[in-house]
């Protein structure tokens, strides 16, 4: 596998990694927002949420990818993530279900914390093990591991979330083949997730370079503004 995703240089707009970051916060916004502040089943929502929303996941997963192939430090990466994750429950469980505490759904930064420890293994496989078909079951088993994890947890996206990941990054040298496959993987239960292929527009768009430093600024968007969101719906 490269370490470096194949950008297209005909794309009609470049964006750096903190665009993508900025978009992705703004699908997750809307999603949220549509969750939080109308009926679910309302026209609006279902537009919104089902096609606009569903383009975020796809582009944190793809810069988590991206985000481990080029930190210097892929334990504090994790321990951030870890970190915020724990913060945000209590706001997404408000936020999503009125209760502090909500045992049956976790918030997505767990999912993305998983799926970078399972990312952690699949490197280590690739260079303690020399055999071929020995890598192959390693990996296998590491990535069924995490997608068992990620679906015992409750996580969001649960197993469909860490195995959209694992693809990426196994195929991350393809270029926009590999978020192509996770959209699909993430549609594999149902399409339910079929917006997640118009995040395919923004990534094709994607430059290589990383842009502004916003990594801190997301972390606390996060749980902002799920209890923004909450605070509104008590308002209404």
């Amino acid at each position: 596998m490269s370490a470096e995703y194949k950008t297209l240089s005909a794309a009609p707009l470049h964006l750096s990694g903190s665009s993508l970051k900025l978009i992705a916060c703004g699908a997750m916004l809307t999603d949220h927002a549509c969750k939080v502040l109308l009926s679910p089943s309302s026209p609006a929502c279902l537009i919104l949420s089902g096609l606009v929303g569903r383009i975020a996941f796809p582009l944190f997963a793809f810069l988590l990818v991206e985000g481990f192939l080029h930190t210097r430090s892929r334990f504090r990466y994790a321990g951030n993530l870890l970190l915020f994750a724990a913060l945000s429950e209590v706001p997404f469980d408000l936020a999503l279900y009125g209760r502090p505490f909500f045992r049956m759904h976790q918030n997505t930064l767990f999912t993305l914390f998983l799926a970078l420890l399972m990312l952690i293994l699949l490197e280590t496989a690739s260079g303690k093990l020399s055999g071929r078909y020995s890598q192959m079951s390693a990996k296998i088993l590491i990535i069924l591991a995490f997608a068992l994890a990620a679906w015992l947890l409750r996580a969001d996206y649960d197993a469909l979330g860490v195995g959209a990941v694992a693809a990426m990054y196994l195929l991350w040298g393809w270029g926009l083949p590999a978020p192509s496959m996770g959209c699909l993987i993430l549609n594999l239960a149902s399409f339910a997730n079929a917006g997640a292929f118009l995040s395919l527009l923004p990534i094709a768009c994607y430059n290589g370079r990383r842009g502004m430093k916003v990594k801190y600024a997301f972390y606390l968007f996060y749980p902002a503004h799920l209890l923004a969101l909450y605070g509104l719906k008590l308002l209404m």
